[in-house]
This record gives C-alpha cells, sequence and structure tokens, in this order.
C-alpha cells in the first residue's frame, strides 16, 4: 500500500504531507517535489511525461494526492499553454501511466471553486460551470477526465484557503504581512474591492478534507469550503483590533480583473456528510496568519 503526494513543497502540499507524516500508518509515503530529492521524495516536473511515467511505474501507488498545480487565475493570463501543461496535461499523464501499468490506483485531482459561474447564492458541486480563464478552462478540462477513464477519481473543488505560509500575493497573507511589518500604528494598503466576499478556509481544514477524500470519498466532485462567506474588509477590521494599528488604504484598480466575482461561497453538505467538520473560524485564521509574518521579521 502506497499513498503518493504531489507537490509537497507547495502551500497545501506541505500541511498534507507533514500531517500524513505524523500518522502512525503501515502504508509507505511517497512525495513529489520540483525542487529536491530525499528519502521517499522524488524530483518531479509537471511539464515532462517521461518523469511522470516513470514516478508511478517505480511507486505503484494505491493512492495518488495531486496537490501540484498552478492556483493563480489572474497569472494564467496570456499563459494558457504552461497552464494547460501544469493542470491539465500532467493529471491526464497520471492517469496514462496508471492505465499502462494496469493499477487501480484511488486518484484525488484538485479543481476550483472558479469553475463555477458567477453566482450570488451558495454554489452546490450540481451548479453549472462556466470557463472565464485559461487556469479554469484547464480545470474543466480535468474535471472531464474523470469520465475518461475506469479509475476511482475524486474531485475536490477548492474554494479560498489561506493561512501561515501562503504566499503574499494572495490576499489574506498580504494584508497579514503588511500589519506586521509596519512599524508606526498606520498600515499602508494597496486594495482592490473589499467589498468582495469570499469563502476562506485554513489550509490545516483544507487538507483534512483532502484525507476523508482520498479516504472515503466517492468518485464525485466535492467543494472544499466553509460555506461562509467574509469580506476582505472584515479581515482588516479583524487586524486592526488585534494590533490596535490603523489601515490607511489607497484604492487600487489593477488588483481589480473583469473576472472579479462580487461573492463566491460553496455548500459543503456533501463533504460535512464524510464526517468532516471545520476547525478553524476566518478570525483565527486571519491572527494565525498575521502572527506567522510577524515571526518572519
Amino acid at each position: 500500500m502506497t499513498t503518493l503526494v504531489t507537490g509537497i513543497d507547495g502551500f497545501a502540499g506541505k500541511v498534507f504531507w507533514d500531517n500524513l507524516k505524523s500518522e502512525k500508518t503501515k502504508e509507505q509515503i511517497v512525495g513529489t517535489s520540483r525542487q529536491r530529492t530525499d528519502k521517499n521524495i522524488l524530483q518531479l516536473d509537471l511539464t515532462n511525461e517521461h518523469q511522470i511515467k516513470e514516478v508511478i511505474k517505480t511507486t505503484k501507488p494505491t493512492k495518488l494526492v495531486l496537490l501540484a498545480g498552478l492556483s493563480s487565475q489572474r497569472d494564467s493570463m496570456g499563459n494558457e499553454d504552461h497552464w494547460m501543461k501544469v493542470n491539465y496535461l500532467s493529471t491526464k499523464h497520471f492517469l496514462d501511466a496508471i492505465e499502462q501499468n494496469k493499477l487501480t490506483t484511488k486518484v484525488l485531482m484538485i479543481s476550483s471553486a472558479m469553475v463555477y459561474c458567477p453566482s450570488p447564492k451558495h454554489l452546490k458541486e450540481t451548479d453549472k460551470l462556466c470557463d472565464s480563464s485559461p487556469y479554469v478552462k484547464a480545470k474543466i478540462l480535468q474535471e472531464q477526465l474523470k469520465s475518461q477513464y475506469k479509475l476511482p477519481i475524486v474531485c475536490a473543488r477548492a474554494f479560498n484557503f489561506t493561512g501561515p505560509r501562503q504566499r503574499d500575493h494572495f490576499v489574506i497573507p498580504k494584508i497579514a504581512k503588511a500589519f506586521a511589518e509596519s512599524k508606526g500604528k498606520e498600515v499602508k494598503l494597496k486594495m482592490g474591492d473589499r467589498t468582495a466576499v469570499r469563502d476562506f478556509l485554513h489550509v490545516t481544514d483544507a487538507c483534512a478534507a483532502y484525507k476523508i477524500l482520498i479516504d472515503k470519498g466517492n468518485t464525485e466532485v466535492y467543494n472544499i469550503c466553509s460555506g461562509t462567506g467574509n469580506t476582505i474588509q472584515e479581515a482588516i477590521d479583524i487586524l486592526e483590533v488585534h494590533t490596535k494599528k490603523r489601515a490607511v488604504i489607497e484604492n487600487a484598480p489593477e488588483f481589480m480583473s473583469k473576472n472579479e466575482r462580487p461573492t463566491i461561497i460553496g455548500d459543503n453538505s456533501k463533504l460535512k456528510a464524510l464526517g468532516w467538520k471545520q476547525m478553524i473560524d476566518f478570525k483565527e485564521t486571519v491572527i494565525e496568519t498575521y502572527e506567522w509574518w510577524r515571526q518572519q521579521k
């Protein structure tokens, strides 16, 4: 019994990998990294089909958790070929390799909430999908692979994960870092739409959901989300109270894309039915992220 996890140096990948290693299990666990090799860690470039096939041939996994990939919709604009290679074709190469080796590997693929058409309501797994960017196009094609292979494939639609260690390219760590690095009582922030409502989930809770899905999930689609919406402004308000600093905000239209949505909130009923429960709320998540950035100084 072998569990193979890709992208163990990534934001969610590191948390999932560390949690998996801490469990008492007789299963062998193997990870892949783009940068390094080590005991039970194989180097892998997702754009290299030969490497993917060799990893599957060597490890013969009973479970495969595909956490490696590109996560920025904004950065995908004008880079469709690269996003397609990393987020879609790599998954296809993994599935091809599994079939070529006559394995029955259970696969967890990670999609995105951005595949849904814009809607103010809580999004369900059965709701309509819309292609809005190269990132989304690759994710929709990735999801369609489920019906093209006779393998047990579970699909997780990830909403807005955040927490310590996330790059400040993303909004919550960007705000937390600004508060942590401000030496005075004022915090300067360049922001887009602060009224946008997002479904934020601590990365630890997200990884707990991934573990449940690879262990218990049916060959279906599951939303990975808190089921609660919070505005960007709420994160700022939390840190103003926590730090006793005041945010001085400069409106920055360049941080708003044409694909910006006022609301993205998910329905997590299917995930909860498997026994998953959110353990860390939005306020705790924001403060923990701030405290991590404060310790980096």
